[in-house]
């Protein structure tokens, strides 16, 4: 199976979210289509400040948020919970994943691959992801509880995806 599987308690996995800061056109067809029409009315005229500059600052705050889209096993046994934080050149609100799924009233037992949205605040955009030098990057931490809806403690992380804008304007 692809992914990567915990099984006991206590069970830890940490990684870094490596990515490059985006170049300028990519950066630029980043910026969600909503703000098209805050862009259209800056001609810098009323504040003496250019409409690229403008457009830069606002950039420049869109970049500061990605969004982790982690996909995971959720079945109806044998799953438990895991704990997830964000540290280094980033912060996420802690977020408990639950891959415990019992079935509904009269519905087939199944399992799942779902996702999770973690919205992702970068801490110095300016100065990239990655801090040269210092060793810093943005770093992800799952870790196994010792709790569990199901009597079981499996979970089974699938796959990560980083979207370079924040989390409100996507779909689960």
């Amino acid at each position: 199976t692809d992914g990567v599987v915990a099984l006991h308690p206590g069970a830890t996995i940490e990684f870094p979210i490596d990515v490059e800061p985006p170049s300028e056109d990519r950066a630029r067809r980043a910026v969600s289509f909503d703000h098209v029409g805050r862009l259209a009315g800056m001609n810098g005229s009323a504040s003496g400040v250019p409409a690229s500059t403008k457009f830069n600052e606002l950039l420049a705050n869109e970049m500061k948020l990605m969004c982790a889209k982690l996909s995971y096993l959720q079945s109806y046994a044998g799953m438990g919970r895991v704990g997830l934080t964000c540290h280094g050149t980033c912060q996420c609100a802690a977020h408990v994943l639950d891959a415990h799924a019992p079935p509904k009233r009269k519905e087939r037992a199944v399992s799942i691959v779902t996702r999770a949205n973690i919205q992702l605040h970068l801490k110095d955009v300016r100065r990239g992801w990655r801090h040269k030098g210092r060793g810093d990057t943005c770093r992800m931490r799952l870790r196994l509880l010792n709790e569990t809806s199901s009597g079981g403690h499996q979970f089974q992380l699938k796959h990560l995806f980083l979207v370079l804008t924040g989390c409100s304007t996507l779909p689960a």
